[in-house]
């Protein structure tokens, strides 16, 4: 727990992809403020000639503050950009939970890889034990005339063996930590403590023997194979996101479809005040309203001769949806092909732990009645040595 909990705080990847989702709600932020007034003011000063003030009657210099409201009542582009953002920034929501999803995953992986390495790291220290006692016992039967020098170095040999074995144990067990470290953003050189955990109470747990039970039987297994199927494909995030991205590019076929035949409109307004005026016909005024100009627009726009390379547009948006599609649809069949096999893996796996329970219990009988045979065979010896 402590392990998932740090990997999700610490890691790299994950950190990236929160980056990313602020980037992406800030590109949807960005797009929607498009459809609010733009207020734009400007300042000028504006000169003429002599000549050309006399004529008009206008002043020979002027500065003017120029304020203009403009809105987008309706634009093709525009809505468009934002019904992407909308679904991208979703998309990356769920980007964001698969890699989550993939960083416990990891760090449960290198968490019970070192496991496994320390499992096999205590293993190789007990068989070099036993063969260094088989090596000293070999011995002492030469010693006694039981044994011959060929044994002592089938046992020499195997313990050296043992002691390479040792060394590789040992070396797997710290190249797993440095990948535990790593995923969880530590320097190599930091302590990291693992607790053991008892794998039998995992598998054998009430629920986890329920589901062997449900695995092993083909009938049963079949219609928890299909139930369970439907439940990961309901709420698996790799499905939704996927769904966000077709959802995204049949918003770019709608809104490609729809320019073909709708106008851009917008509203505008703009209004100058002549903030002074010089030179000559500095006081004069055409009429009362010059100082003040003001207009208001209402502006249509289409296109009328590009219809050619819209509706071209329009078939290669089209194109680019069936291949969304149909990367969803690969996605899926991977997706449900991952959990049938991931099934087969587990009840595999299963059948080789009750095996291996099986073959434990007759390794410790064996090893049993191989010590009480030693044992005789040794008194034995000295029995005969005494008379």
């Amino acid at each position: 727990e402590d392990v998932i909990t740090k990997s999700l705080n610490q890691s790299l990847t994950n950190q990236i992809n929160i980056e990313k989702l602020t980037e992406s709600k800030l590109d949807y932020q960005i797009a929607k403020s498009h459809l609010v007034p733009t207020i734009e003011s400007s300042l000028y000063q504006e000169w003429i000639d002599k000549d050309q003030s006399k004529v008009t009657k206008y002043p020979e210099n002027k500065r003017v503050l120029n304020t203009g409201i403009k809105q987008i009542i309706y634009n093709n582009d525009v809505i468009l950009n934002i019904e992407s953002k909308k679904h991208l920034e979703k998309a990356h929501t769920y980007n964001l939970d698969i890699s989550n999803l993939d960083t416990i995953y990891n760090a449960a992986s290198k968490f019970l890889n070192v496991e496994k390495a320390f499992s096999f790291l205590q293993l190789s220290k007990k068989s070099l034990n036993i063969s260094k006692q088989n090596y000293s016992i070999s011995i002492l039967r030469q010693q006694l005339g039981v044994a011959s020098k060929s044994e002592v170095l089938r046992f020499k040999t195997e313990m050296l063996k043992d002691k390479s074995d040792l060394s590789d144990a040992l070396t797997l067990y710290r190249v797993a930590l440095i990948k535990l470290q790593t995923s969880l953003n530590m320097k190599t050189n930091q302590l990291i403590r693992t607790t053991h955990i008892n794998k039998n109470s995992i598998i054998e747990n009430e629920t986890n023997l329920q589901l062997f039970e449900i695995i092993n039987s083909p009938l049963k297994l079949e219609k928890f194979r299909h139930y369970f199927n439907n439940i990961v494909l309901e709420n698996s995030v790799d499905v939704k996101q996927s769904n966000e991205l077709v959802e995204t590019q049949e918003s770019i076929v709608k809104y490609t479809r729809l320019k073909l035949y709708t106008p851009d409109v917008s509203i505008g307004a703009n209004i100058n005040d002549w903030l002074e005026t010089g030179g000559e016909n500095k006081d004069t005024l055409l009429t009362s309203m010059d100082q003040y100009l003001m207009n208001i627009k209402f502006n249509i726009s289409y296109t009328l001769f590009d219809k050619s390379r819209r509706r071209n547009e329009l078939k290669k948006q089209n194109n680019k949806l069936e291949q969304a599609k149909l990367e969803q649809k690969k996605q899926l069949n991977n997706l449900i092909s991952k959990l049938n096999i991931s099934l087969e893996q587990i009840r595999q796996s299963y059948l080789q732990y009750t095996y291996q329970k099986e073959l434990v219990e007759i390794s410790r009988h064996l090893r049993t009645f191989v010590i009480v045979n030693s044992v005789l065979l040794l008194a034995l010896v000295f029995a005969t040595l005494s008379q």
